[in-house]
């Protein structure tokens, strides 16, 4: 029984067989159809070229390559674009866009393996931000700075600007300096590239960036900072601004710096910033400058510290004497060693009395006595001061 149940379905299989190959081709591939034999009746529909048959099939079997491909056989052009976006043929669409002249569809699709052409199709169209992208992707990092030149928009240029000053310092850690310092100088990040530039020591590149930034500062009027970088190429110039704009601290300090002490000093001094000039005079020894500056401003407070900071206290003497500034020649003698020194300085510019002291001091009576008497004490009162000296403390 089971042995012709067998060559019963054998004979109807062979006669099926028979009946499939007596058929027309369209026929045949109407009967695969029907018998969900996809594959192979899209053979015979290809050879039928009912193009409209192979794409229904692709469809089902889920092979859009071949829906695209037999859409643009069967001249379906937007169908096909549409089947390449959707399912990301790009690599298909791609070229049918560009040759369609959709230039926009067509970039998105080469971005996505061809980025340098898609850049470049997107410049055509002046869609500059996609365009920049692209060329990032691609690492061409002065070609995407060209396209965010181009950008209309100061805000998203400055989002660009500040990407690739961050790729920038991503080279800067991988040590790839020099592609950093181009990025930063292309950006117009130039103190960033100085910054590198001085760090690896290429001095060629840090003159050139120091020349940069003063024509850049003196455009924009910042004199301070002009100044600044002029120090490293031109001092004198760097001096000159300084004093141009008033900077007395930063001119004096180029002074300093190249140990023209004096000059420095005439400078706070000219300026009225005595405390800067007190300070060079200590560290340098130049009160002989300090003290002819206060000897013309006629500043007798300043010249008696000078003359008591240097111990030169007979040439203070002599000049307050001169000057008849006596008080001030006082407090000076009264500092020399001896008493008895102090004491003819005070009797010289009439302070008796307390020249009399001086001279009590070293037991010079008759000295002490004749003072008193100048000073117009009364015999009974010179008695009395001797008295009261003498007396036991």
């Amino acid at each position: 029984m089971i042995g012709t149940n067998w060559i019963k379905r054998l004979y109807a299989f062979v006669q099926e067989i028979f009946h499939y190959l007596s058929m027309e081709l369209e026929d045949q591939a109407s009967y695969l159809e029907e018998k969900s034999i996809y594959r192979i009746a899209r053979k015979k529909y290809i050879l039928l070229n009912n193009y409209e048959k192979v794409i229904e099939i692709s469809r089902r079997l889920h092979d859009y390559k071949q829906v695209f491909m037999y859409q643009v056989k069967n001249n379906q052009i937007y169908e096909a674009m549409q089947t390449a976006e959707i399912y990301e043929l790009y690599e298909l669409g791609a070229p049918l866009c560009e040759k369609e002249g959709e230039l926009i569809k067509a970039a998105h699709m080469y971005s996505y393996f061809n980025p340098i052409k898609a850049a470049s199709l997107y410049k055509q169209e002046h869609i500059w931000d996609k365009a920049a992208n692209c060329y990032i992707k691609s690492m061409q990092w002065l070609r995407a700075i060209e396209c965010i030149e181009q950008m209309a928009s100061e805000e998203v240029k400055n989002k660009y600007y500040n990407k690739i000053e961050q790729i920038g310092d991503e080279l800067y850690t991988k040590r790839n300096y020099e592609e950093a310092i181009k990025l930063f100088i292309r950006i117009n990040a130039l103190e960033k590239a100085l910054n590198l530039s001085e760090e690896i020591k290429d001095e060629k590149t840090s003159k050139i960036l120091y020349e940069q930034l003063v024509r850049q500062a003196l455009d924009q009027n910042e004199m301070n900072k002009a100044a600044y970088y002029y120090e490293k190429l031109d001092t004198s110039k760097a001096f000159s601004l300084y004093m141009k704009i008033q900077d007395i601290d930063n001119a004096a300090r180029l002074l300093t710096q190249q140990e023209k002490w004096e000059e420095a000093l005439y400078l706070y001094l000219k300026n009225d910033k005595e405390a800067e000039a007190i300070k060079i005079a200590k560290e340098h020894d130049l009160y002989s400058l300090l003290l002819s500056y206060y000897k013309e401003k006629k500043n007798y407070e300043k010249i008696l510290w000078i003359f008591e900071e240097t111990h030169t206290i007979e040439e203070g003497i002599q000049y307050f004497k001169e000057e008849n500034m006596f008080e001030y020649a006082a407090q000076l003698a009264k500092l020399l060693t001896k008493s008895s020194e102090t004491a003819a300085v005070l009797k010289e510019i009439g302070y008796y009395e307390q020249a009399a002291h001086y001279y009590l001091l070293e037991d010079l009576k008759e000295e002490c006595k004749n003072c008193l008497e100048l000073s117009g004490k009364t015999p009974l009162e010179i008695e009395n001061y001797f008295f009261v000296k003498n007396y036991p403390a």
